[in-house]
């Protein structure tokens, strides 16, 4: 069981104003720049899958369309990446957006600081729980800021 978490009510509004929906639109237009493009309907699963079962029915979406060979499969692979890889270098995913807003906070251990690889383990452990908790409270808003920009400069 993950504690609740008391973040300072401003400091969260501004992280759902601010640096989430900045990166929601970079993540946008870095897809849209690699000449990875869907059509606006494949856009409209995404909040039905969030509504549906939150980040975890989201990523079971991401990982089924991407199975599929299909044109959109790129894109696809993309969202599933972007959602799912805590264990990447690439700061721009919504895991470590996340990670670092909560370690500016102080509301998570930073695992790095620690030099005991048992103790690491454990930090990293209790940090993922935390992270997807509010990975999952954030990830409708989060996809809302991207399908906007996305939807906006698809050309028709």
């Amino acid at each position: 069981m993950i504690p609740p978490l008391q973040i300072d009510g401003a400091q969260w509004a501004y992280f759902v104003d601010e640096p989430l929906r900045e990166k929601a639109i970079a993540f946008a237009e870095h897809l849209l720049e690699e000449g990875i493009r869907v059509k606006r309907h494949q856009l409209h699963s995404i909040p039905t899958a969030i509504q549906a079962g939150g980040l975890k029915e989201l990523l079971r979406l991401a990982k089924k369309q991407a199975e599929r060979e299909t044109r959109n499969k790129t894109f696809w692979l993309n969202i599933r990446d972007h959602i799912d890889d805590s264990r990447s270098q690439d700061k721009s995913t919504l895991y470590h957006t996340v990670r670092t807003a909560l370690l500016g906070w102080g509301k998570i251990e930073d695992e790095e600081t620690v030099s005991d690889d048992v103790r690491k383990k454990q930090i990293r452990k209790q940090n993922r729980k935390v992270i997807e908790a509010v990975m999952d409270d954030v990830v409708n808003t989060y996809f809302e800021h991207f399908r906007c920009h996305y939807s906006f400069r698809l050309p028709e």
